[in-house]
């Protein structure tokens, strides 16, 4: 990720925080750099620093071993931090878990019951815990390529910089990596922002039964505009923490009611109903919108940076913080397929409709962030002034968005379908192992006998299998789709 104005550092982050979505687009396309005339100022500063450190009487040129030991003695103003400060300024396992759960639980739990129906629970528990492993899996591997690629800048000025997922695919694949992972983004977020205005209008319009449903979502779609174009991004990154700490708080008190009532069956007569409604052979059908209701890649740069490219810590965090959502979603697919249905329905629909809407909003609001930051970094050389380039970098973002929604007959289905079987595969499934390949056999990484190694020094045939079956989910929806 590559903006000037970024809500927080991720070593700022407190272990409460529950989603910042300008890191999640700076894991994505990076941070703003200086123009080459700042550039040379800092160079300037930085050469004359030694000079000003050493006495006047001593015009010899120190060594590198006594610079070295200076700047474990002295920490002068903006210069780089020591090890010391580096530990202390690192982020905590609870904060780097919360930023997880926060970045995967989002719309996508909406659209499960949909897809898992026709299969039943115990085939879709299954595609959901086999989804969650292959994703993790994919997870640890870009953080393992990410990390490797911060060890490899830590001499250099911009060590300390979040390595984008662009940049890593700009480092290890060239210019047709950073290009693909630029254009799926690009028709990831339109199709996600088609899903979120789609499912905004669908739950709106039993309460505003005289407004028709594309109406209502171009409403809701503005509001959320409004806030980011009016609020300034901090106020929109405030406001999307706080309604998504209220809507998994929600999540929970559903789940947790749901549960406890039990619709008035036991625990046999549960399974038995659960058992007669399976369908092995509709597993394909919920793999795509399973896969958008588990991701949380874009923000593993963030991670790998807060977490200070310690790997213990960073594959903690992610087995961590992608567990929590899957158990969240095996107990909503059992209480939405189950019978308890009926009864968590009637007995808390005010309930349901608050989370729908709140699951909804945030992930619309972290979305068109990132989607419009990405287009005013496209068009700040074209634009003067910069509420201009905000409105136009937002309008190009929701109103194509708007006009497929209301285009597209079951937009929200048809939207995550896409999402989560070309873009998120293609982005999280084929191209982390292609840099890990690359890496292994163009940049001499390779170590047998280091225990410590990355996991894909130990094992290149495992990377081709890994992207193998990542092309083989896209082979399979595209047949389903001809």
């Amino acid at each position: 990720m590559m903006y000037a104005k970024t809500a927080a550092r991720c070593t700022q982050i407190a272990p409460s925080t529950i989603w910042l979505s300008s890191d999640r687009h700076r894991a994505l396309f990076g941070n703003s750099t200086f123009n080459p005339q700042q550039q040379a100022n800092i160079n300037g500063i930085k050469s004359l620093r030694h000079q000003i450190r050493r006495p006047s009487w001593m015009l010899v040129k120190a060594t590198k071993e006594e610079e070295e030991e200076e700047e474990k003695m002295i920490h002068w103003p903006n210069s780089e931090p020591t090890e010391l400060e580096k530990r202390d300024n690192s982020g905590t396992l609870t904060g780097a878990v919360s930023l997880i759960i926060g970045t995967t639980i989002g719309s996508g739990i909406l659209a499960l019951p949909q897809k898992t129906y026709t299969a039943g629970f115990i085939p879709s528990a299954t595609s959901m815990v086999a989804c969650w492993a292959f994703l993790l899996v994919e997870a640890l591997l870009l953080a393992e390529v990410n990390v490797f690629l911060r060890h490899n800048r830590k001499n250099d000025s911009d060590s300390e910089d979040v390595i984008s997922f662009k940049t890593m695919a700009q480092e290890t694949l060239g210019d047709w990596g950073a290009n693909v992972a630029t254009w799926t983004y690009v028709f990831l977020a339109y199709t996600s922002m088609v899903a979120y205005a789609s499912k905004s209008g669908d739950l709106l319009s039993p309460f505003f039964s005289f407004i028709p449903s594309p109406m209502l979502a171009a409403l809701f779609t503005t509001l959320v505009a409004s806030i980011i174009f009016l609020g300034e991004n901090n106020a929109a990154y405030q406001i999307n923490q706080w309604l998504t700490a209220s809507m998994i708080g929600l999540l929970v008190v559903i789940e947790a009611s749901a549960l406890s009532s039990n619709g008035g069956e036991s625990g046999v007569g549960w399974l038995v109903f659960m058992a007669a409604n399976d369908d092995w052979a509709r597993i394909p059908n919920t793999i795509p919108v399973i896969i958008f209701s588990l991701v949380y890649h874009d923000i593993i740069p963030v991670i790998c940076h807060y977490l200070d490219n310690d790997m213990v810590e960073i594959r903690r965090s992610l087995i961590i913080g992608s567990l929590v959502p899957l158990l969240f979603l095996l107990v909503w697919d059992a209480i939405t397929l189950g019978p308890v249905n009926q009864h968590l329905l009637s007995s808390n629909t005010a309930i349901v409709e608050t989370f729908s809407l709140l699951a909804v909003g945030t992930s619309m609001i972290g979305t068109l962030l990132g989607f419009s930051l990405f287009f005013q970094e496209q068009l700040k050389h074209k634009l003067v002034g910069k509420k201009k380039l905000s409105f136009s970098s937002i309008a190009i973002a929701v109103i194509p968005s708007l006009l497929l929604s209301a285009a597209l007959p079951d937009a929200f289905s048809v939207a995550t379908d896409i999402a989560g079987g070309y873009c998120m595969t293609i982005l999280y499934g084929i191209l982390p192992p292609a840099m890990a390949w690359f890496l292994l056999q163009f940049n001499n990484v390779k170590d047998d006998h280091n225990e410590d190694a990355p996991f894909f020094n130990h094992n290149p045939t495992a990377l081709l299998g890994i992207g193998l079956f990542a092309s083989a989910l896209v082979l399979d929806q595209l047949l389903q789709h001809l």
